[in-house]
């Protein structure tokens, strides 16, 4: 699936993580999710090495929901370092460039931003999804391509 992006930036909209996840698809209007992606999506959580504690399940089973509405989707996500925000947003961030919308990811500082590029590329590797790092260190030349 070409063209899928994830995009990790400093700045307001888009998804914020740690120690809150604000989940923020008002860029994305409504998300639908197609009977296909269930398929896909079990071979995404398949492929998490861990188990999902019921509050993750249970905040995932929300932001599906959320996201299959019409209406823009808000959502804060607290919990405590090492509790699983980022694979909540990894699942959402899934669904999302499976619905070929694009995700921004957000992050306070240029440090967080490379650990979840990190994440998200170990994360991801076994999809055809394309993840680039936005920071105020990125060249103008990178910016304009990243943006494209």
């Amino acid at each position: 699936m070409k063209g899928v992006s994830i995009k990790f930036s400093l700045g307001r909209l888009g998804v914020f993580i740690s120690p809150f996840i604000f989940f923020n698809f008002l860029a994305l209007e409504s998300i639908i999710i197609f009977p296909f992606l269930a398929v896909i999506s079990w071979a995404f959580d398949k492929d998490f090495s861990y188990v999902l504690t019921s509050d993750q399940v249970n905040c995932i089973r929300d932001i599906l929901k959320d996201m299959a509405l019409i209406k823009p989707m808000n959502r804060v996500i607290c919990g405590d370092v090492g509790f699983g925000k980022t694979e909540v947003a990894m699942r959402g961030a899934f669904v999302a460039v499976n619905a070929k919308k694009q995700v921004i990811v957000l992050a306070p500082s240029t440090v967080l931003a490379k650990q979840h590029l990190e994440s998200f590329t170990k994360r991801f590797v076994n999809f055809p999804v394309n993840i680039e790092l936005l920071t105020r260190h990125t060249s103008s030349k990178n910016k304009l391509k990243i943006y494209d």
